[in-house]
């Protein structure tokens, strides 16, 4: 939040504090001084950025309060997945929404999720690859859920470790695993909400 051109008085009065920190006490800080002085307009300017990013902070608090009330009610069984949050969920929820007709199965939405196996077959050596396609977001939501759960959840470290047993790369093995996740939340956003099978 502060530039490097501003005097190293300014730079100091700031150093070592968190942006929440900075932002709120040049908020509350009274430049003195002629405003053709670079040091008092850099420290004018300063409280204005601050107090534009306090309100900024206040109005994303009521967006995500808003965001979770609207995913609580639209697809609350989301939420007791293991590594999905209110902006995750709110991803697929949108994505789903926007093209209803397009996601009539797992498959298609795995596809439209950029989460399909793409063939990469050369001669005798089948394999498949990451598809490039889709829509972006989803697929980047796709991934978060995958990384959250390669990391807490047990039954998704068994799986990747059997997948690279295997004989699959961990790009591979993580590919199957969004797969797997994209049938798993398709499911259930579209039908009735079943126990987690194993991957």
């Amino acid at each position: 939040m502060i530039d490097s051109t501003a005097s190293e008085t300014l730079r100091d009065r700031y150093r070592h504090k968190t942006i929440s920190q900075i932002a709120t006490e040049a908020a509350r800080s009274r430049p003195g001084g002629e405003v053709t002085n670079p040091d008092v307009m850099a420290a004018i300017t300063l409280r204005r950025l601050a107090r534009r990013w306090l309100a900024a902070s206040v109005e994303r608090d009521e967006v995500d309060i808003d965001l979770k009330v609207i995913v609580e009610a639209a697809a609350p069984q989301l939420l007791d997945e293991p590594g999905i949050g209110v902006d995750v969920a709110s991803v697929f929820i949108v994505s789903l929404g926007d093209n209803p007709d397009r996601m009539a199965t797992d498959a298609a939405a795995a596809a439209a999720w950029g989460a399909s196996p793409v063939d990469a077959s050369s001669g005798l050596h089948q394999r498949h690859r990451l598809n490039r396609g889709g829509d972006r977001q989803a697929n980047r939501a796709l991934y978060i859920v995958a990384l959250c759960r390669m990391r807490w959840d047990p039954t998704t470290q068994a799986y990747i470790a059997r997948r690279i047993a295997e004989g699959k790369t961990k790009k591979e093995a993580i590919r199957a695993l969004k797969r797997h996740l994209a049938r798993r939340i398709w499911r259930l956003l579209t039908q009735t909400p079943a126990p987690c099978p194993s991957p």
